[in-house]
């Protein structure tokens, strides 16, 4: 089934013209009929958004669908969506949303759903909330009961995230001698991210950490680290963790102002996991961190893109460590979605336990050169002919029967944006550059209908 509301993670894109409030009221109130359906007959739906100007409205609406067929909303203010899965158990929600675009820029917006249990919903799942927001009509009915609306005011949302992450550290464990720079991204996680650092001890310098409503991601974050590199370098930190605009990717900097991405932070959190459980990787994940991986006598298995892919691979293969290039780490045992501020810990914990300098543990895994082009899309139905133009898929067959031991290339429809994503990895920078322009300007030539030939 082709979906036309969900992407790889939750419902994605433009305010007003994408997402609007009757959207997002329309996903309440199927969610809430969903939930309904699969028993939970009553009950608090846990929802907070990330420091976008959209947030309010959004979740405004969405809270009105939930209510209107009869069960609470509990609005937990701006939260990480790692938080989320937290709070759902500890205030016994039924279920859980976040409005929230993630990494995008503030102009977008979305809405990411989790069942009771803190897990993003299934593809399943998905594919039933896709049949009803087309088929709504049916389950607006009069009913006398309608749910309302709560604020967690009993208890302190962020703070029982903040001793959640906290517990599952030793209490003897502490980061005093170590100055790090944090980038939250202008994001939600500005305030808690800072306190759960310094209250392990590090000296904590933020940048970026002022949200306006619309400089979420703006040339910072995970996404843009230039200011982190600096930032890093000028004050002779230690690292830097830079995360994205909900919290649920890390990107690290090392002393040096070099990037250490989500692969390479996998690899290096690898050593705190057990040797007969496999690491979980996704299809883009790197070549050359899986021959390390490897080389240190880890099994490594492979997902399809998307942290909620990731776990689903994790259960199955019977692994705890996942992650993906983009900085999307998850550990089974603290959380089934990717979580900036958890993994960061655990990599500087690593650091510490080792006693020598990120630089000095990430460059003992090899480099490979990545580069990824975002093809922009102008047309939905775009998507349709990249997916079904039979030139195209062999064009992509051709390039990939050509390709050395040590180069991939993945092609791919984004799931959170109008892209096409073309990912070509190897050992030779040129090569690697060449084998992704030139499936970028097929596609592009054959999407805009003009004939091509190879």
């Amino acid at each position: 089934m082709i979906k036309r509301h969900f992407g790889t993670d939750g419902i994605r894109g433009k305010v007003n013209i994408d997402i609007t409030p009757e959207l997002a009221m329309k996903v309440g109130q199927a969610f809430a009929y969903y939930l309904r359906e699969s028993g939970f007959k009553e009950g608090k739906v846990i929802v907070g958004q990330d420091t976008r100007e959209s947030g309010d409205m959004l979740r405004n609406a969405f809270c009105s669908g939930v209510n209107s067929l009869g069960l609470d909303t509990e609005y937990v203010g701006v939260v990480t969506t790692p938080a989320i899965p937290c709070l759902i158990v500890e205030v016994h929600g039924i279920a859980g949303a976040i409005i929230s675009a993630s990494h995008n820029p503030y102009e977008d917006n979305g809405i990411k759903l989790f069942n009771n249990y803190g897990r993003k919903l299934s593809n399943k799942a998905e594919e039933t909330l896709e049949d009803l927001l087309e088929n709504l009509s049916f389950i607006i009915q009069k009913r006398k009961k309608i749910g309302r609306v709560g604020r967690c005011i009993a208890s302190n949302p962020i703070n029982i995230y903040k001793n959640f992450i906290l517990s599952s550290f030793p209490q003897n464990e502490k980061f005093q001698n170590y100055k790090i720079v944090l980038d939250p991204a202008n994001g939600a996680g500005y305030q808690v991210a800072k306190d759960i650092f310094e209250e392990m001890g590090a000296d904590v310098i933020m940048i970026n950490n002022k949200p306006d409503g619309r400089n979420i991601n703006h040339h910072c974050g995970s996404t843009d680290t230039k200011m982190l590199k600096k930032a890093v370098t000028d004050n002779k930190a230690d690292l830097g963790l830079a995360l994205d605009g909900d919290g649920d990717r890390i990107i690290a900097v090392d002393e040096d102002g070099k990037i250490v991405n989500g692969d390479k932070i996998v690899a290096i959190l690898a050593s705190q996991v057990p040797k007969d459980t496999p690491v979980v990787i996704t299809k883009l994940g790197s070549i050359a961190v899986e021959k390390y991986l490897q080389s240190q006598g880890y099994v490594v298995q492979r997902s399809d893109v998307g942290d909620k892919n990731v776990f689903e691979k994790m259960e199955e293969c019977g692994s705890i460590l996942g992650g993906e290039e983009s900085g999307h780490i998850i550990y089974k045992e603290n959380s089934p979605i990717g979580d900036g501020i958890f993994a960061g810990l655990k990599l500087l914990e690593v650091v510490m336990e080792s006693g020598k300098t990120l630089a000095e543990i990430a460059n003992k895994i090899p480099d490979a050169f990545q580069i990824q082009i975002n093809l922009e899309l102008t047309d939905p139905k775009q998507k349709d002919e990249f997916r079904t133009n039979h030139r195209i898929i062999s064009f992509i067959d051709k390039m990939k029967d050509k390709l050395h031991e040590d180069e991939q290339v993945v092609v791919r429809e984004s799931g959170t944006q109008e892209l096409i994503r073309i990912m070509a990895e190897g050992s030779d920078k040129k090569r690697a550059f060449d084998l992704a322009y030139m499936i970028s300007n097929f596609i592009k030539r054959e999407i805009e209908e003009k004939p091509s030939d190879f």
